[in-house]
């Protein structure tokens, strides 16, 4: 089994980025500002937010898979029905 420990070190700085980038989000900037739509540009600034929000949860989700690899336990992922 190979050592996550950089892979871990990577996501969590990754992670830490797109924490800040939320907190940061105000009335006045991208992501905190409503929907709009002019002279045929579209802004979507509640799905850049959600977007930022569930690449935190993969984040999380993967550093505790591999963390808990690391430990010597076992998970399994399925996918579908």
């Amino acid at each position: 089994m190979a050592d996550n420990t950089a892979i871990i070190a990577n996501l969590k700085t990754r992670r830490l980025a797109i924490s800040v980038e939320l907190a940061a989000m105000s009335p006045t900037k991208a992501g905190g500002l409503p929907n709009r739509a002019s002279e045929g540009v579209d802004v979507d600034h509640l799905g850049y937010r959600k977007s930022l929000w569930e690449e935190l949860k993969a984040y999380d989700e993967l550093i505790a898979q591999l963390e808990d690899e690391q430990d010597g336990s076992t998970y399994i992922v399925s996918y579908g029905n």
